[in-house]
């Protein structure tokens, strides 16, 4: 039986209070630790874009009037609310993936000076 050592809380200050607990029932059962993976947690991130997806599918079907829209120079006098709104979610997407590049690219620059 694989047992983890927890620290004591508050309440259990009394010597006689164990302070183990079982760890988790998986291992236990097989008595063998999956490591996390970068599968799983790739798997993780799809399923939480699929759920907003999903949620940003549904937004965009209930606003489908057309609207008036103004940006900088740019004027649209009846463009479809629902397109206004997914080319503002791509843009922000775009935009979320521009940073994080130029950190990855960052932080590899950093990486490999440190190599040398």
């Amino acid at each position: 039986m694989t047992e983890r050592q927890v620290a004591p809380t508050a309440t259990q200050n009394d010597p006689a209070v164990s302070t183990t607990v079982a760890a988790d029932p998986a291992v236990e059962s097989t008595g063998v630790h999956i490591p996390l993976t970068r599968a799983a947690s790739a798997w993780t991130a799809i399923c939480v874009a699929g759920l907003v997806a999903v949620g940003l599918i549904i937004f965009l079907a209930q606003n489908t009037a057309t609207v008036p829209i103004s940006f900088l120079w740019m004027h649209a006098e009846s463009a479809s609310l629902t397109v206004a709104l997914l080319i503002a979610a791509v843009g922000g997407i775009l935009l979320t993936c521009i940073v994080g590049m130029a950190r990855i690219v960052q932080l590899r620059h950093l990486a490999r000076r440190g190599k040398d």
